[in-house]
């Protein structure tokens, strides 16, 4: 404790200077009556002063009625009247009555603030007198004045500079310092301790307006002042005159209020980019309350309301907390703000251990979802991985960037009993490695139980990637879309990854759906996706694209495909694929071929094939990439090009089922192509195509079987097959704005490929009954599609109808032999194949 001494008990008596030099000018003038007004607010000192007139009225034999009161004997020297804004009317008319006499001694004490129209009157009529004994702030000098010369000048300062000069607070801080001393270094704590609960209790007796405004001065970065409400808060003694809470009012609100009430009355904004500013300047005045309020909230609302939250770390930021830094970075991440999130973090520094791991996933997080998985790799090669989540992104790092040895991690359990995130965590790990090896069927049941606990548990810490995505992915490469499509629809509902997982996991599941020729479902998965409050970052905006290509690729025309496709061009030039990556690379593979532009994706392909070699080549990982080597083969004429991945799906057949239904269907389209089509082994490859969710391909190599037959029952089975594996009408997605026809599953003329192949045997000239015959369908559904040609081609006269039917077949022919380069004896195998 210190030696200095302590401050007396003259701060009964204390008020500021020209007060006191105004009460000795009143005493001091005895050839006029004493009259004065006093205004102060609560706790000011109002009574004080009127009984230290009473005293000094009374040590020179003066009369003074009572006080507080009305009148007694109007003969009186001095009138004293305490709180004269709470008399009564009449009472308050007879003071009135006697102030309207300049004669009569008369001082009165009210309360600053609103006044009512009767005690303007009494203020103006004494001030006609002298001027008002106005009690406001006390300062520095004030005190000084006042108290003991000895006492320690910062100690006075520093009081000041807590209480704001409020009178009230002022004096309850010098009694206390009274009984502790000055000069401790915590003597600022125990003031404010000593207090708050002071504080806090005038604070509870407001009116709720009034309190809600006083807690939103005191801690809102965009509180609105009111001239009326500030009248009043400063009244109670809880504002300065200009509207300001003190510091120590400050600090009692933060103490007294809960977190959400005060976060509510902190104040929100329209913009992340607004900087607030009030709990920097408690932070820096040595306050760390708000900002601890402050970082405790955020982290509550962080998922719900990330631009609140972003705003409340950058307030405490502000005052150089790297916390801070690191939870707004989060906060933008949540809100796609990519950019400043990755500034925030690379000016974060990276000593506080604590900070080790939001900081490294979030980093972690923003690279993967800008496609760059080797930089996503690398922040836990340089930092090391901390915390379950940590070694889960690690693992996921490496094995997108194709490091095997990745999958050596094995998290060990934590000493106790294991967390929910612990077993999500050793699960995905057990499940991933078990996908990577010869059965990788076997690894689905760890991966949809990883998903399904990730979930339970909130699962919104940034990932490299969604467990329900790594387990979809999986499921997806062995042929199982049935579980692929379960296990993303259970983390759509259970919100798995909050708001930076929304959208990607609406697009895998428009992914699952368009394999699943569901292609309503597709677009409606994928205009969720785009229409998410959250900006898709690199990596979806990719996904989004192969999305649309391959829906564009199935139901419309090859205008239609190369117009999307120089739309994506430009997007692959700057795009690196990673392990999770690799289905949209095939669809983008593909459709280069398709559109006579395959060398633009042949770095792609071989950066990728490299990538799975460095891998072990995984048979769960590397069927479709192998698929789409066959079909860019097929439609490039390339034997040479399409050989070594038809080798690898056949040597992965025996590990996967998907690989095997590739292998036989691939086998038997490279016979169709050189012209020996069996339609009962075309029908079963094509089939087997259809239950691993290649149904369109399946489609596409029946279609292929009925343009290079020549046997009318084969034709029509081959058909049949290739309708029922891709329906095309009343199935194809909704159109969007400016689409052709074809787009709404019409080829030529505006007919459906149904009605083409009704047509085409119409021009065979059978009936209505060997139509239906021919295609499984009644007589008269037959006769309702020949209505609807007529209509739609607009022809008067059966003739007529023959004549349309003719030039339009003509026209469909010449336009398969301009897009394969063969002739088709089939007009309908074009319908089949379009797209292709």
């Amino acid at each position: 404790m210190s030696s200095r001494p302590a401050i007396r008990a003259a701060h009964r008596e204390l008020w500021p200077r020209w007060v006191a030099q105004q009460l000795e000018s009143l005493f001091e003038a005895d050839d006029r009556p004493l009259r004065a007004v006093v205004i102060g607010p609560r706790g000011s000192g109002r009574s004080t002063l009127l009984r230290t007139t009473d005293r000094r009225l009374a040590s020179r034999d003066a009369d003074a009625l009572g006080m507080p009161g009305a009148p007694t004997r109007a003969s009186a020297e001095v009138l004293l009247v305490d709180d004269a804004h709470l008399l009564p009317a009449a009472e308050l008319d007879q003071l009135i009555t006697r102030a309207e006499d300049p004669a009569a001694g008369l001082i009165v004490a009210v309360a600053s603030g609103p006044r009512t129209p009767a005690i303007d009157r009494l203020v103006d009529l004494l001030e006609r007198s002298s001027p008002p004994l106005v009690l406001g702030a006390l300062t520095a000098s004030d005190l000084r004045d006042a108290l003991d010369p000895a006492c320690d000048p910062l100690c006075v300062d520093a009081i000041v500079e807590r209480t704001g000069g409020i009178a009230w607070l002022v004096h309850a801080a010098l009694q206390l310092h009274d009984a502790g001393g000055c000069g401790r270094p915590d003597a600022r704590e125990d003031l404010d301790a000593a207090l708050l609960d002071a504080v806090a209790h005038r604070l509870s007796r407001l009116a709720p307006d009034l309190r809600a405004y006083v807690e939103s001065a005191a801690v809102s970065s965009r509180h609105t002042p009111r001239d009326d409400l500030d009248a009043a808060a400063h009244a109670e003694g809880l504002l300065t005159r200009s509207g300001r809470a003190c510091p120590l009012v400050q600090a009692a609100v933060i103490s007294a209020m809960p977190p959400d009430r005060f976060a509510a009355a902190w104040g929100g904004a329209a913009t992340v980019t607004d900087a607030p500013t009030t709990a920097a300047a408690l932070q820096a005045a040595g306050d760390t309350r708000a900002a601890q309020v402050l970082l405790r909230h955020a982290e509550e609302v962080l998922h719900t309301d990330p631009v609140r939250a972003a705003r409340m770390f950058r307030s405490v930021a502000a005052a150089g907390s790297d916390g801070a830094r690191v939870g707004e970075a989060r906060a933008l991440h949540l809100l796609g703000d990519l950019d400043g999130a990755q500034s925030l973090l690379d000016a974060a520094p990276a000593a506080d251990p604590s900070l080790a791991a939001p900081r490294a996933d979030t980093a972690a997080a923003i690279w993967a979802e800008r496609g760059l998985a080797e930089e996503a790799r690398a922040v836990y090669v340089a930092a090391g991985a901390t915390g379950r989540v940590s070694e889960l992104n690690a693992v996921l790092g490496g094995l997108a960037a194709g490091d095997r040895t990745a999958l050596e991690t094995d998290p060990a359990p934590d000493a106790g009993a294991p967390t929910s995130t612990d077993v999500a965590v050793r699960a995905l790990v057990s499940g991933l490695r078990e996908s990577f090896g010869p059965e990788p069927a076997a690894a689905l049941p760890d991966l949809v139980r990883a998903s399904e606990v990730f979930t339970s548990v909130g699962g919104r810490t940034p990932t490299v990637e969604l467990p329900a995505v790594v387990a979809a992915l999986a499921a997806i490469g062995v042929g199982d879309l049935d579980l692929a499509d379960d296990v993303l629809a259970e983390a759509v509902r259970g919100d798995q990854g909050g708001r930076a997982g929304r959208a990607r996991l609406r697009l895998w599941s428009a992914w699952v759906a368009l394999q699943r020729e569901r292609p309503y479902d597709a677009e409606a998965h994928r205009t969720a996706a785009l229409d998410a409050s959250r900006p898709l970052g690199p990596r979806d905006r990719l996904l989004a694209h192969a999305l649309r290509l391959s829906t564009v690729r199935r139901y419309d025309d090859a205008s239609a495909l190369e117009f999307e496709w120089r739309k994506t061009h430009a997007l692959l030039v700057r795009t690196r694929f990673d392990l999770f990556s690799l289905l949209p690379l095939t669809e983008f593979a593909v459709t280069a071929a398709r559109v006579k532009d395959g060398a633009s994706l042949d770095r792609h392909v071989a950066d990728a094939v490299t990538l799975l070699h460095r891998l072990g080549d995984p048979v769960g990982w590397s069927a479709h990439l192998h698929w789409a080597g066959v079909q860019r083969g097929i439609l490039g004429n390339a034997p040479a090009q399409l050989a070594p991945h038809a080798r690898a799906l056949v040597t992965a057949s025996a590990q996967n089922p998907l690989a095997a239904r590739m292998a036989i269907a691939g086998k038997i389209w490279t016979a169709v192509l050189a012209g020996s089509v069996d339609a009962d082994a075309v029908e079963h490859a094509a089939l087997g195509l259809g239950t691993v969710g290649l149904a369109w391909d399946g489609a596409r190599l029946a279609g292929h079987g009925a343009a290079r037959s020549e046997d009318r029952k084969a034709i029509s089975q081959l058909l049949a097959c290739a309708r029922r594996l891709h329906p095309a009408e009343g199935s194809s997605a909704a159109p969007e704005p400016g689409s052709t026809p074809a787009a709404r599953g019409h080829v030529g003329g505006g007919l459906s490929i149904r009605e083409l192949e009704v047509a085409d045997l119409v021009l065979q000239g059978k009936t209505y009954a060997e139509i239906g015959q021919a295609i499984f369908i009644s007589p008269r559904t037959a006769e309702h599609h020949i209505a609807r040609i007529r209509r739609r081609l607009g022809a008067t006269s059966r003739s007529d109808l023959i004549a349309k039917l003719r030039h339009l077949m003509a026209e469909l022919h010449a336009a398969e032999q301009h897009d394969t380069g063969d002739p088709s004896p089939y007009p309908l195998a074009d319908a089949a194949k379009r797209g292709d």
